[in-house]
This record gives structure tokens, sequence and C-alpha cells, in this order.
């Protein structure tokens, strides 16, 4: 049985290698068959960096188990793999590992089915369409982006105040589970990365653990920009936690059978078959997988804005953001009816006393004018 290495930061020189079956054998020239038993074949493979030896290994036992394997021979000079086996072991799997095979699919029935949602312009109560969940996702990203940037701006500014080099900040992850903030640190022109991870007690950030050596000066000089970044995050736990759907439980398109399924900084619909519409929070552009027929990708291309228009969820399903959105927006629209209706009756009323002033003008002149006529006659 071979035996599959974890990859070692300093690989052992090529003079000195270990013996069959516990590890594999270094050497740059192939090993005496005599030595390894009878029946050996071998099988060489080329140009397979260390770094993807632990890979070309597993997915070579994976896809010969049949075989009984004696030696693996590694070269790292040349690049090479010597397997020494019972059998000719079969190298496909590995130069195939990338390869994606397509079924060829009338297009005309995806194209027939999306035409058919474009023509059914009815959007039922309590649901929305995909281009404004594509919106409400872009907005929310952008301001929770630029706050998070603004905060880790700070931080490195006031930190370059008093060192002569930078500290680069990041946020690794945020546990919703146990509410605590993991941070990464990396000190300019230094290769180690450092992580501190915060959490809250009665809105007073502490530290729960460190890798940092200078976390004592972080503590004393930049809690209260932590602090905030622990809030922006604590803040937004519905963008960056909930989500609609996945691969196992997917969430159905009103009246399709699209389903949709999003993640933080984006979603995907998925069409029929292995086809999906891809949409990037960053980007304002589709993008298209899984779709190898020229005609379908032209279609999509030229009606994309159309289709996401005439996609509908269910806003109940929708994150508590997105739905915080809507209220917004309902709050917003219903401020601007309440506006309009009263700049309508404020007009009426004017109209009104307009009228009421003209009508007390006209009989008013009506009741002049008469008297007029009688001393004319008089006159005479």
């Amino acid at each position: 049985m071979a035996f599959v290495p974890i990859i070692p930061a300093a690989w052992p020189s090529l003079s000195n290698y270990t013996i069959v079956n516990k590890t594999i054998v270094h050497s740059d020239t192939v090993l005496n068959l005599k030595d390894l038993g009878e029946n050996i074949k071998v099988t060489e493979v080329s140009d397979i960096s260390k770094y993807d030896l632990k890979s070309f290994l597993n997915i070579i036992f994976e896809n010969n188990n049949h075989v009984s394997f004696n030696t693996i021979q590694y070269s790292e000079e040349k690049n090479k793999v010597w397997i020494y086996a019972s059998e000719k072991v079969d190298i496909n799997c590995w130069e195939n590992r990338n390869l994606k095979e397509y079924k060829y699919v009338d297009p005309d029935n995806l194209i027939d089915y999306m035409n058919s949602i474009i023509n059914n312009t009815s959007c039922p109560d309590r649901y929305i369409s995909i281009d404004k969940i594509a919106k409400y996702q872009e907005k929310k990203t952008k301001e929770f982006e630029k706050n998070k940037d603004k905060l880790i701006t700070s931080f490195k500014s006031r930190y370059e105040k008093k060192h002569p080099y930078s500290l680069y900040i990041y946020v690794r992850d945020f546990d919703y589970k146990g509410n605590i903030l993991k941070i990464c640190l990396r000190k300019e022109f230094h290769d180690s990365y450092f992580n501190m991870c915060f959490k809250k007690e009665k809105d007073d950030l502490y530290l729960v653990s460190s890798t940092y050596y200078e976390s004592d000066e972080i503590l004393l000089n930049y809690l209260d920009i932590i602090s905030k970044i622990y809030d922006l995050y604590k803040k937004n736990k519905s963008y960056n936690e909930e989500r609609i759907g996945s691969i196992f439980r997917p969430k159905y398109i009103y009246n399709s059978e699209f389903s949709l399924n999003t993640y933080t900084n984006g979603f995907k619909i998925n069409l029929l078959g292995d086809k999906l519409i891809a949409k990037s929070a960053y980007k304002t552009n589709y993008k298209f997988e899984g779709i190898n027929s020229q005609k379908e990708i032209t279609y999509l291309k030229e009606n994309i804005n159309k289709i996401v228009k005439h996609l509908y969820f269910s806003i109940d399903k929708l994150p508590t953001y997105m739905k915080n959105y809507i209220k917004q927006e309902e709050r917003e629209k219903e401020k601007r009816r309440l506006e309009a209706e009263k700049r309508r009756l404020k007009e009426e009323e004017e109209q009104r006393l307009l009228e009421e002033k003209r009508q007390k003008k006209e009989a008013m002149i009506k009741k002049i004018i008469p008297f007029y006529k009688r001393r004319k006659k008089s006159d005479k």
C-alpha cells in the first residue's frame, strides 16, 4: 500500500531518500526493478510539480483502486513521478481532471420557456422581481464595504502616525454563533499573519485570543476602531449570514421551474439542467454558466434585463435586510402619496376659494350694471 504524503515545507535532498512503501522515494534515476519485486510495471508521468504531487497521487489512487502499488518515486528536479505497481496505471484521470463535458440540448426549449416568462407581465402580491433583489444586494454591499473600508483605513492611518511602517488589517470572519470578530494582522515586509479575536459583553469589547506579539499596543490604541468594526458586522448579520435556498434546498421562483440561491455578494438562478445565471454584487453584468449553445447565449445576452424583471420571488422568503429595504421603500412611497394628496387638497381648496371669489365678483357686477342702465334712461 502506497503512502500519500503531506508535502513538507522543506523537501529532503534528492540524494537522501527514504525506502520503499513507507514514504516517497526521492530520486532522479529510475529504480532497479529487481530490487522491488516480481512483475513490476512502471508508469512515468511528467510535469508534476511538488505542489501538485499530493493532489496527483490522491486522484491516481482513487481511480486505480484495483492496482497494487509498490513504490512511488519522485524527482523534484525533473518534475517527474514514477509509479511502480502490479500493472500500468491509468493516468487519464489526472490528465482529464479539469475536463467538463457538455450535452447538446435543443436551445429552443430554454428560449421558448424564457419567452413565456417574459410575456407574463403579472406580478403577484408580496412578490418582487429578481432585478430588485440584485439592486438590494448591490446597495447593501456598497454600503457595507464602504463603511468597513473607512474603518480599516482609519486604523492604518492612525498606526502609521506612530510607526514608520504599515500594519495591514483584514477581517477574517465574524462568528455569529459565538459573536466573535476575527481579524488578521500583518506588518509591512513581514510574511507571517497574526490572528486576534474579540468579543463584547455589555457593550464592552475585549480580547478573547491573540497570536500577535504586540497585542497590548492594539488594545491600548485601537480598540475604539475595532469596536466600530465589531458593531458593523453585528449590525449586518442578515447581510452576512442569511441566504435564500441552497444547492440541496432550492427556493423556487414564482411560476417557473427555476430556483434562486443567494450568497453574501451575489446570487445564482438555476435554470433548466445545469445551466446558471450568476450575478455578483460587485458587478453590473450577469454571467452565464454551464451554457454551451451560441443560440442560447445570444438570446440571454439580448434579453437578460427583461428576464430578471419578469422572474418573481416571495418577499416573505427574503433576507431581513432586503425586507427592511422594501419596508423603507413602502414608507417613502406612502409618504410621497400623502404629500401628493396634501398638495392636491390644497390646490382644490385654492381653486374653490378662487371660484368663490369669482362668483362674488360676478354677483356684484350684476347688481351694479342694472343701476347704471336706469340712470342713463332718466337722464334722457
